[in-house]
C-alpha cells in the first residue's frame, strides 16, 4: 500500500499527519484504524466519517479505614478499570478522499 502512494504521500504519512485529497488507504497508514466509522450524505452527496478517540485511565481518590484494631486512614489513589473516552481526531471522506478533518488536540 506505501508504496502505491505519491512521494509526496508518503512523507506525510510517516510523519502521521493526511492532507485533502488523500484516500482511506493512506489515511490508515498515517493513522491507524479508527475507533468507529459512520456514513451518511448532505445534499446527496454520501460521505463517510472515521472518529479516533483518545483512552485515559480513571483514577480515584479517597481515604481507606483499614483493616483490623487500629486501622489506616489516610489518602490512597487508585486506578480503576474505567477509562475516559475524548474524541481526538475526526476525518470526512467524500468519493473516497478527504474532504476535511478536524484534530481536537
Amino acid at each position: 500500500m506505501f508504496t502505491q502512494l505519491t512521494r509526496d504521500q508518503q512523507v506525510l504519512v510517516q510523519q502521521g499527519q493526511i492532507k485533502k485529497g488523500m484516500d482511506k488507504k493512506a489515511v490508515y497508514l498515517a493513522w491507524g484504524d479508527p475507533s468507529r466509522s459512520s456514513k451518511g450524505a448532505d445534499n446527496g452527496t454520501s460521505f463517510e466519517k472515521w472518529y479516533y478517540y483518545l483512552y485515559s485511565p480513571t483514577y480515584s481518590g479517597g481515604f481507606f479505614g483499614g483493616y483490623g484494631h487500629r486501622g489506616y486512614y489516610g489518602t490512597s489513589i487508585t486506578r480503576t478499570n474505567d477509562y475516559t473516552r475524548e474524541l481526538e481526531s475526526k476525518v470526512e471522506f467524500r468519493k473516497g478522499r478527504v474532504y476535511n478533518w478536524e484534530n481536537a488536540r
